[in-house]
């Protein structure tokens, strides 16, 4: 089902509740990044308590690019 709204250009497809609970979370998780993790003063030194995990590329260094992925979720 769609539905059509102001401008009537624009048409909106409904979507399930379940899908919309998961979309929510996750802008939820997004907005908690953006203005919790990333000015939390304890931030750097929980970084440091990272670990490699065999689940990662080669290349991953723990903490540094824990952070840099933080910052590019935040953005």
């Amino acid at each position: 089902m769609y539905v059509t709204v102001n401008p009537p250009s624009v048409v909106v497809e409904l979507i399930s509740e379940e899908r919309a609970s998961r979309c929510i979370s996750r802008i939820d998780l997004l907005n908690k990044i953006r203005e919790e993790i990333l000015w939390h003063d304890q931030l750097t030194k929980r970084l440091t308590l990272c670990q490699f995990s065999p689940e990662l590329p080669a290349w991953w260094k723990p903490g540094e690019h824990d952070k840099d992925l933080l910052i590019g979720a935040a953005k």
